[in-house]
């Protein structure tokens, strides 16, 4: 988190990893687990929001087990708030499939949802749309007040079917697009195997890693894969084009000019929203909603967490509890990066 915040990167920070401690541990056990991270990094300036386990099996979940869920997320508001003074949004990830999500916008009590439909080729395809069997999240980020998230982005190991340039030109591009319908980023998952994929994938992302080389005190010369010399492998950027060329890559269609280091609100042609001018309701631009529940959801009370400061207030009214710090809403910029292996783009 130190190291993080050093360079300027935000976390999204994982309160646990799988299933298996929610079925094998106490309420209690689980509350002092998540007490204890609370009380470690719950200041940190480089949280920006926690997440409460990746694809749980939520969707075939009896309610007694959403019921738990929803309780968990509320103690880890609550107890944050008590113990910070400060507003963190908690999100969790689910598999990808479509048919599950308006049951899961409806029921799990989220500030934000978060979904793993990054790897379905050059876009997200209907994601956002929906089709004739499930909504898509243009209409239920709108419905349910939940801006989405996307917790995966990238190629599985047996997906060498896009040059890796354009792919990333386009499904960024796609991502940009959706920033007015309730999305507010994704993550791009790079794995320490990619140098050793076969054909596009070596190419498809960020960085790749070199053998370590250097003296020991008597002269010696060790390397990363010396045995006991605990030194890691060198992570460089990758010199081929792909997600982090400086000079983005036009895809195979010509569509899209896109890199990582492409202003989202140039690409879509607005400027962010800053604190005192958070746009009008998101359900505007929704045109499939009802106006019944475009006013229950536009009349419903928002706050937002940035950095300890509240902002508050109904439709286009909101008022600030403490003086606005930078832009913000669902059109926040944030650069989160983990060098661990996933790279985050909050917008």
């Amino acid at each position: 988190m130190d190291m993080a915040d050093k360079y300027g990167f935000k976390v999204i920070y994982p309160l646990i990893g799988d299933k298996t401690e929610i079925l094998t541990k106490t309420t209690q056990q689980m509350e002092r687990l998540i007490m204890n991270q609370i009380d470690e990094i719950g200041y940190h300036p480089a949280l920006v929001m926690y997440t409460f386990g990746n694809e749980l099996g939520t969707a075939t979940a009896d309610q007694s087990f959403i019921d738990s869920l929803n309780h968990f997320f509320n103690f880890i508001r609550t107890y944050q708030e008590k113990k910070w003074g400060r507003k963190i949004p908690v999100s969790i990830a689910e598999v990808d499939l479509p048919s599950s999500y308006e049951k899961l916008a409806s029921t799990l009590d989220v500030d934000v949802f978060s979904t793993n439909p990054g790897y379905r080729g050059f876009t997200f395809t209907d994601l956002w749309t929906g089709n004739s069997g499930a909504s898509g999240w243009q209409y239920l980020s709108c419905k349910y007040n939940k801006p989405l998230f996307i917790g995966e982005i990238g190629q599985h190991s047996t997906d060498n079917f896009v040059n890796s340039d354009s792919w990333f030109s386009s499904v960024w591009a796609d991502l940009y697009s959706h920033i007015n319908e309730g999305c507010i980023g994704g993550a791009f998952f790079e794995w320490n195997d990619e140098p050793m994929k076969a054909g596009p994938q070596q190419t498809m992302g960020l960085v790749s890693l070199q053998v370590a080389t250097w003296k020991d005190a008597s002269g010696n010369t060790l390397t990363s894969r010396t045995e006991n010399a605990w030194n890691p492998d060198l992570i460089v950027k990758k010199t081929t084009p792909g997600a982090y060329n400086w000079d983005a890559v036009n895809n195979s269609n010509g569509l899209y000019n896109v890199s990582m280091h492409t202003d989202p609100f140039d690409f879509i042609g607005r400027k962010p929203y800053t604190l005192p001018e958070v746009g009008p309701c998101i359900c505007d631009s929704v045109s499939d909603i009802s106006s019944e529940e475009k006013d229950a959801v536009c009349a419903t009370p928002t706050s937002l967490p940035h950095d300890g400061h509240s902002i508050t207030g109904t439709g286009d009214d909101f008022s600030f509890s403490s003086a606005p710090t930078s832009s913000v809403g669902l059109s926040l910029l944030v650069i989160i990066t983990a060098f661990i292996g996933h790279f985050f783009l909050l917008l």
